[in-house]
């Protein structure tokens, strides 16, 4: 990932103005700096559901994310991982539009569920967790109570729910 996607100067051109870069080396020493820096790193992985490398989180100013690319395929390459990385902000982007705009309550909330199932889209879980239903349970209470039996998009995220609820029960059970 760091090889074939980070370093390459295609990539750092095309996203440098628009994020801010963090990588976190997990090899620790002994010293007591060391020590307080891993303390740090394990905060974030914990604020962020950091719990499988590499995981990329791409997060909006406030520190929401909505977009989490685990693992990588060798291979993949930097332009599909930039594409990768411009559809996540896109559908985040909409989603932050239709949740703010003046249109009328029926058609904001076919947006919103609309907008909502792409950035879980974009947002990869985990055997254990999964990031979209902690980072956007409101919403996601929110569509599930309001949307018809029905419609897609409640079923998308009713099915996202229901797998989390089994998932975290199978690790319970592995404990």
């Amino acid at each position: 990932l760091d090889r074939e996607v980070f370093q390459k100067v295609e990539f750092v051109d095309a996203t440098q103005d628009q994020f801010v870069f963090v990588e976190f080396d997990y090899s620790f020493g002994e010293s007591p700096e060391e020590q307080r820096r891993k303390e740090l790193y394990q905060e974030l992985a914990d604020r962020f559901l950091v719990k499988d490398f590499p995981t990329v989180v791409l997060a909006e100013r406030a520190g929401r994310p909505f977009a989490y690319f685990i693992g990588y395929e060798d291979g993949f390459g930097h332009e599909a991982y930039l594409d990768r990385i411009r559809r996540a902000v896109s559908d985040y982007q909409q989603l932050r539009a239709v949740t703010s705009s003046q249109a009328a309550e029926g058609e904001k909330l076919r947006a919103t569920a609309e907008a909502l199932t792409n950035v879980a889209g974009h947002i990869d879980v985990s055997d254990d967790h999964d990031p979209f239903l902690h980072f956007y349970s409101e919403y996601v209470k929110r569509m599930l109570a309001a949307l018809p039996k029905d419609d897609r998009h409640r079923q998308t995220l009713k099915s996202r729910q229901r797998e989390q609820i089994a998932e975290s029960a199978r690790a319970a059970l592995w404990k």
